[in-house]
């Protein structure tokens, strides 16, 4: 079977507070997105984290980011992870989706592959697209799951249509590796998700 083109650059990034990507960027190893810029909050770190201590999601999740881009206070991946993971817990999906981000790339946390795809699947459960992608790449790549093309074009299908377009063209490359029933069985797999799972465009 002939390699897929090496267009592995984009695919995994930590979330904003405000969801909006900063242009990409990375190296040939970086398969996720880089990070995105977090929401312009006013509070200052001190401030946000009585909030966070009280056990408030979002402001869990804005501590994490600013912990990470040492913002208010010196730049601790560990503390960030730390964060992110109380607001993980809480079912926060930008939480979720950033340890992920985290436990794949090792940063703030011994990387591991399969707690990645578990804060993943819990985000794309949520109908967060960029989570639904990154799944997609892991079972493209065999990373923490045994490769699976099948699940992996059923996965950028199902971030595709919410007009993804990273995730169309990877499934476009991976569909051309792929025999019909395989590809029709992807197919069947990500209608019957899309079918019981909201999306958030």
């Amino acid at each position: 079977m002939r390699k897929i083109l090496t267009l592995v650059f984009i695919l995994i990034s930590l979330a904003g507070f405000s969801g909006e990507p900063e242009p990409q960027k990375g190296g040939k190893d970086a398969k996720i997105m880089e990070n995105e810029r977090p929401a312009g909050d006013k509070l200052s770190f001190d401030e946000q984290l009585v909030l966070a201590e009280q056990g408030i999601a979002s402001s869990q999740f804005i501590i994490g980011r600013m912990c990470e881009k040492g913002e208010g206070i010196k730049q601790d991946s560990v503390a960030a992870a730390k964060w992110y993971q109380k607001a993980a817990e809480q079912g926060f999906v930008k939480g979720q989706y950033n340890i992920g981000v985290m436990y794949y790339q090792g940063e703030g946390v011994q990387k591991d592959y399969k707690e990645a795809m578990k804060w993943f699947l819990k985000a794309a459960e949520q109908g967060f697209v960029k989570a639904q992608h990154n799944i997609g790449v892991m079972f493209q790549m065999g990373e923490g799951v045994t490769k699976d093309f099948t699940q992996a074009y059923s996965w950028f299908t199902i971030a595709a249509s919410s007009d993804d377009k990273h995730s169309a063209m990877f499934r476009d490359l991976i569909e051309k590796e792929m025999v019909p029933a395989k590809i029709e069985e992807g197919k069947k797999l990500s209608t019957e998700w899309l079918e019981n799972h909201p999306q958030k465009k």
